[in-house]
């Protein structure tokens, strides 16, 4: 599941550039057809599709949208691509203690629901993209896009009940879509709501996961779980391997988005919130030039306190009670095709 990148600087393609964008598209090919292959054929492929469901959409314009259909791209190589990346449909979970395979600095996706607190490591979701989990009776979806190093954590129900959800192989703006086995519709991975197929309109209810090291995330829940290397899939030394060498490192966004800034560079990380409606985010360069590393803020009429760990890159937010709220750490290109009127803050002038 790996793909070399060019040597050297390509020229950055305009949004909306076929061309640009095609060029890219291929060098990421052979990334995606090794994903499906090592991964086997879609475990969640269903037997027969629900009326209107989000994957007929290329011949039958007809099903339900909230995103134009032509902005939507298949990722994935192959007539069917559900779950050519396989998502973990029942993860292995192992103590603290036996996850040996990590190091202090790897990042993981923390969560704490009912007293239970598990991390899920970024190179593990980079190659499944979605793991279906359960915290008690209580389902939950983590999901991860490595194009825009976005990781989310969502409850796993649709119209109230309980669903599974997938790697649909299609994208938009750059962005994972999910897919559940319900409705078979596709769900915005940054956004959490449905946006191709019957539940069109619908939206997850957002849980306040923690981009954070292995290190923090241990030193804190000492009693953490943590998904197990093994899983059944992939032989194991493949999580050894970085998934997309280089990419983070290169200015190259490989799929069209409709928003683009120049304000800062497009793999730049930033760490966000939407309360309201309305955007705003904190920008890793700003939160280190700071001198505080814990200061309040606002959110349109919300009142919230920001905390910036700097020797793990955490950002946390906090609203008006305390209560944590649900940060979206991803590249600034990515928040900024979901959220063009984002606010930015930006650190004071030193005196």
């Amino acid at each position: 599941m790996e793909v070399e990148m060019p040597a050297g600087r390509r020229p950055r393609a305009r949004a909306g550039s076929r061309l640009g964008w095609r060029r890219a598209q291929a060098a990421l090919a052979p990334l995606l057809a090794a994903a499906w292959a090592l991964g086997g054929p879609g475990a969640g492929a269903a037997a027969a599709a629900p009326e209107g469901s989000a994957f007929e959409f290329e011949r039958n314009p007809g099903v339900r949208h909230a995103v134009p259909l032509e902005e939507i791209e298949k990722g994935i190589p192959r007539s069917d691509p559900r779950d050519a990346i396989p998502p973990l449909y029942a993860p292995r979970l192992v103590p603290a203690a036996e996850a040996g395979y990590l190091a202090d600095g790897d990042r993981v996706l923390g969560l704490v629901l009912q007293g239970v607190a598990r991390a899920y490591p970024i190179r593990l979701l980079e190659r499944h993209e979605v793991v279906n989990d359960r915290f008690g009776d209580r389902p939950v979806v983590i999901s991860y896009c490595p194009l825009c190093a976005s990781g989310t954590a969502f409850e796993g129900k649709v119209g109230g009940a309980p669903a599974r959800f997938g790697v649909s192989g299609y994208l938009y703006q750059s962005d994972l879509l999910l897919w559940d086995h319900r409705t078979e519709s596709f769900w915005s991975q940054i956004e959490g709501r449905a946006v191709v197929g019957p539940a069109t309109g619908e939206r997850l209810e957002l849980l306040p996961v923690e981009n954070t090291t292995w290190g923090r995330w241990r030193a804190l829940h000492p009693r953490t779980e943590v998904l197990a290397r093994e899983q059944g899939i992939y032989p194991p030394a493949v999580y050894e391997r970085e998934a997309y060498p280089g990419y983070a490192q290169s200015e190259r966004i490989v799929f069209p988005v409709k928003h683009r800034s120049d304000r800062y560079p497009p793999k730049t990380i930033v760490a966000g919130v939407v309360i309201d409606g309305l955007a705003r985010c904190w920008p890793l360069p700003e939160l280190e030039r700071a001198a505080a590393a814990s200061f309040a803020d606002r959110v349109g009429e919300t009142a919230v306190r920001v905390h910036f760990d700097r020797q793990s890159g955490t950002v946390r937010v906090v609203g008006p009670a305390g209560e944590p709220l649900p940060v979206l750490r991803a590249f600034w290109f990515a928040w900024y095709t979901f959220h063009p009127r984002t606010e930015v803050w930006t650190a004071p002038a030193s005196r």
